[in-house]
């Protein structure tokens, strides 16, 4: 699957087909399938299967996001009750669908705006051609994968699991300080690496569950961190951090360090943590089987 780069507008307003306020942020941090759908195309069965993959992956995050639309051959003629009643005789649709919209023309919803942009079709079009063209987001808010309407929910699976299997990137935010800045006018490489173990810190203390917290530490066994660009005075940084495929009680944490006004990469680090026993100090062997479920989801705390 190829990478885009434009976030999510998290802010942005909808409005579910049954009439409730909402932002794009509701889901934020979960892996989104985004479709323009109608009630009497041919694509149509369809339907049966997203709510498929909505109902095999939702617990692993996956959300699917209908959105009607009458753009493509007046397919979509029904008022807001015709379309729900259809949706739930037909197919038994659960996932979450949007408010009647246009994708297309000057009066295209700001969230189509958004996904055609970050992903535009063949040659470079951004126009959607059909009815059921579907948008992958990752839970970064990256639009990752766009297909056309003959791309099959069954086909669509494997990218999915792929996807939503992938460690949740945890982002710390944070301006430079006075007191990082050193001799030579910009943040000290030793800062960074604080940076680096706030970061870890951070992740730990919102994604884990309660009981890990209170019985787990993380002791660093190894680090690595390669030095881009210079932070400099008053500079946003977006730390940013995942975990990979641990290799027995070896955890690799990777941590990207960002300023915020232009996206450029400061510094980048891989470091190994192991799992000791709060009361004994002594390394995890095995590790609990669920001490990283929190790395693959949102944060269930505040940061």
């Amino acid at each position: 699957m190829s990478t885009a780069t434009a976030p999510a507008p998290w802010e942005l307003p909808l409005v579910t087909l049954d009439g409730r306020a909402t932002t794009l942020g509701e889901w934020q941090g979960k892996v989104l399938l985004i479709v323009n759908v109608a009630s009497q195309c041919s694509y149509t069965p369809q339907y049966t299967g997203l709510e498929a993959l909505w109902q095999k992956h939702r617990g692993d995050g996956l959300v699917v996001l209908g959105v009607p639309c009458d753009q493509f051959g007046n397919q979509e003629p029904g008022n807001t009750a015709e379309i729900l009643a259809f949706c739930q005789r037909e197919y038994g649709v659960t996932f979450p669908v949007l408010a009647k919209t246009e994708v297309n023309g000057e009066r295209a919803h700001p969230l189509y705006q958004w996904l055609k942009k970050s992903r535009p079709g063949f040659l470079g079009t951004e126009a959607i051609k059909w009815n059921f063209t579907k948008f992958l987001v990752d839970r970064d808010g990256v639009v990752r994968t766009r297909y056309g309407s003959i791309d099959t929910p069954e086909r669509i699976d494997e990218d999915l699991t792929i996807l939503l299997h992938q460690p949740y990137r945890f982002e710390l935010h944070f301006s430079v300080r006075p007191e990082d800045i050193d001799q030579l006018g910009h943040v000290n490489n030793v800062v960074y690496v604080q940076w680096v173990q706030d970061v870890a810190t951070a992740h730990w203390q919102a994604a884990a569950r309660a009981d890990h917290l209170a019985n787990v530490l993380w002791v660093l066994a190894r680090h690595e961190i390669d030095y881009k660009l210079s932070a400099m005075p008053g500079d946003d940084i977006i730390a940013r951090t995942w975990v990979g495929e641990p290799e027995g009680m070896r955890y690799p944490r990777h941590v990207e360090l960002i300023r915020a006004s232009d996206g450029k990469l400061l510094a980048r680090s891989l470091t190994i943590w192991c799992p000791v026993d709060a009361k004994t100090f002594k390394i995890l062997r095995p590790p609990p089987d669920d001490i990283q479920e929190g790395f693959f989801h949102p944060p269930i705390r505040p940061v």
